[in-house]
């Protein structure tokens, strides 16, 4: 079982079709279909052939697969079959990765955190008390600026990765497995782009949206925003109404909310404080400045550590070996000391 799920999810994340795999691999489609679907078993040789073919050890092919049934949500984007079935084997990939190296360590997982967090959205007043309930969960006020909401979530039950892959076609993602929630993210989007996505993803974990002529995305997107930038918090840092805005002062927030000048911009008009006409002239000035490709005032990206964390006991305890958590981490970590500290 693990055979079959392992070498489906490797051959989409080389973006192979069956047919192409066979191709390459000399042997029929049909094999390669009955491999997947676990009417035959590739012998040595064989396995050893795929294994190099898809750039894995054979120790990866061979890999646990966790069977809890579970779905991805994501921001639906015009994908066409190839781009969603690669999208789907690299979180895949790395959400069952994630769950063999918390099995082996055998860390106990919370599986009602998210129940206590469902709020019926009907409205934006609704959108507001999802935030509270989250923040109060979470035990933090609305001032000041939250620190670290990654490492918040993971010490409340939340699990989450990143994917490392550059190529992928959404933003984040979430899912739900055997009650337990994840969230994932990619490694390779800056700080400020990061933080928001989580955020965002969180928004849609925990929102019941029951009217239909609520825009999930928009609710979503409320929700990040009040997440992140409480109205107490804005209110006290701006005031209450603004004429105008300075470049220098939106970059000194940014460091301090640790968020994009251009969400702090559009948050400034959902509450009020500035006009259309200053929101408008904002993105104007930040086209004419390049800062759609890139803002001033780098954001450090979230830490997830239980991953990192995991993998070095395991490491330490030898339940993997040291090729293995190098793969597991996707670093070129020195794993081999000479020193070993023991009883």
């Amino acid at each position: 079982m693990n055979l079959q799920k392992n070498l489906s999810i490797f051959r989409r994340l080389r973006r192979y079709s069956q047919r192409q795999l066979a191709q390459e691999l000399g042997v029929s489609h049909t094999l390669i279909s009955y491999y997947e679907n676990g009417k035959r078993t590739p012998d040595s040789k064989m396995l050893i052939k795929i294994a190099r073919k898809l750039d894995v050890s054979v120790e990866e092919l061979m890999g646990r697969i966790y069977e809890k049934e579970h779905s991805y949500h994501y921001r639906k984007k015009r994908l066409n079959k190839t781009q969603r079935e690669y999208v789907h084997a690299v979180l895949d990939r790395h959400v069952n990765e994630l769950l063999e190296v918390l099995d082996l360590a055998k860390v106990k997982l919370r599986k009602d955190t998210l129940a206590s967090l469902r709020s019926v959205v009907k409205n934006n007043a609704d959108i507001r008390e999802a935030v509270r309930k989250v923040r109060a969960f979470l035990g933090v006020d609305e001032m000041p600026p939250l620190e670290n909401p990654a490492k918040l979530l993971e010490l409340k039950g939340f699990l989450l990765l990143e994917v490392r892959e550059e190529d992928m076609e959404i933003d984040g993602a979430n899912t739900v497995v055997d009650g337990v929630p994840i969230i994932i993210l990619k490694k390779t989007d800056k700080g400020d782009r990061q933080r928001f996505t989580l955020a965002h993803e969180l928004g849609r974990m925990v929102m019941d949206i029951q009217d239909e002529t609520l825009d999930e995305e928009k609710c979503a997107h409320r929700f990040a925003s009040d997440f992140l930038l409480p109205t107490p918090l804005m209110y006290a840092a701006f005031g209450e109404r603004r004429k105008r805005l300075k470049l220098e002062e939106l970059a000194n927030y940014k460091q301090w909310f640790k968020v994009s000048m251009a969400a702090i911009v559009m948050r400034l008009k959902d509450l009020g404080i500035i006009t259309d006409y200053t929101h408008r002239q904002y993105f104007i000035t930040a086209k004419k400045h390049g800062f759609y490709e890139k803002e001033p005032v780098p954001v450090e990206p979230e830490r997830f550590t239980l991953l990192e964390r995991t993998v070095y006991k395991l490491l330490s305890e030898d339940i993997i070996t040291s090729s293995r958590a190098r793969s597991l981490l996707g670093e070129n970590k020195a794993f081999d000391y000479e020193a070993e500290v023991s009883r």
